[in-house]
């Protein structure tokens, strides 16, 4: 598995239909922060989610944000499109290793009985 990034739901939505299909497991925020050389607003993970939700299930989605009103649209999104989701709350210093890291273990296992491929 290659990990991609991306900090724009504009830049999102024009590149990751080729690497949609072959997808394990997305991670989604709904704020997305404007970052030192972007030319302009990032827009924010509600327009990833709607995008998704016009295609295809693949990989389960983790929605991770702090931003309670959004995140309910984002899931509504996805839970219509009949994508398998889950929502987990960046709170503390730990939540990536901890809820995070937790929550992808058992999306990526439900319904196999393979090995996972980190511990």
């Amino acid at each position: 598995m290659e990990p991609r990034f991306w900090r724009s739901a504009h830049r999102f939505v024009a590149e990751a239909g080729e690497f949609l299909p072959d997808s394990v497991l997305i991670s989604l925020d709904h704020d997305l922060n404007l970052q030192p050389g972007d030319a302009g607003d990032p827009d924010d993970g509600l327009q990833v989610a709607i995008w998704l939700a016009g295609r295809a299930p693949t990989g389960p989605v983790i929605v991770h944000s702090s931003n309670h009103l959004r995140v309910e649209s984002m899931i509504n999104e996805l839970r219509f499109a009949q994508w398998t989701w889950d929502r987990v709350g960046p709170f503390g210093n730990g939540w990536i290793g901890g809820v995070w890291l937790s929550c992808a273990r058992k999306l990526l296992s439900a319904g196999t009985d393979d090995p996972l491929p980190f511990s």
